[in-house]
């Protein structure tokens, strides 16, 4: 009997991790414009999401929005083990015709199916950014969620 358990707990502990992957996302969220005026805007996209080991984190997420730049951020695991959390504080800057933005992440979670089919990124931040000379400020949130390809 002792044999068994701890040929489950070897086998338990050599199974591979499911979340690295690479996935297509469906997203969806909101931004609030901020400045200078005051408004709600509904976001959607498609694209390719990547998540891999990290070097200096324990996961690293791309997000490959078709039509912006990539956003590459790190991810944590918890001391418990059951969660995956984007760090706040990082940066992604987005180019485009006619001026630049830069959303800094206050909040994210990374959630993977527990076989890994399916991924699902939630994200909170805020931005700025400049359009044609134009300053512009705000919060958004975002969720990617996809199977993985």
């Amino acid at each position: 009997m002792r044999t068994l358990s701890l040929l489950a707990l070897f086998l338990t502990a050599c199974a591979p991790d499911p979340v690295p992957g690479t996935y297509d996302f469906t997203l969806t969220g909101t931004e609030t414009e901020t400045a200078p005026r005051s408004q709600t805007t509904a976001t959607s996209g498609t694209g390719p999401m990547a998540i891999t080991t990290g070097k200096a984190s324990d996961y690293v997420v791309t997000l490959a929005q078709t039509d912006a730049t990539p956003c590459v951020v790190n991810a944590e695991t918890t001391e418990k083990g059951d969660a995956i959390n984007i760090t706040a504080g990082q940066k992604c800057t987005f180019v485009f015709a006619g001026g630049n933005v830069t959303a800094t992440m206050s909040t994210g979670t990374v959630a993977v199916s527990e076989k890994g089919e399916n991924a699902t990124v939630k994200v909170t931040y805020t931005y700025a950014g400049t359009s044609f000379g134009i300053n512009f400020a705000g919060t958004g949130e975002r969720t990617y969620t996809g199977p993985r390809r």
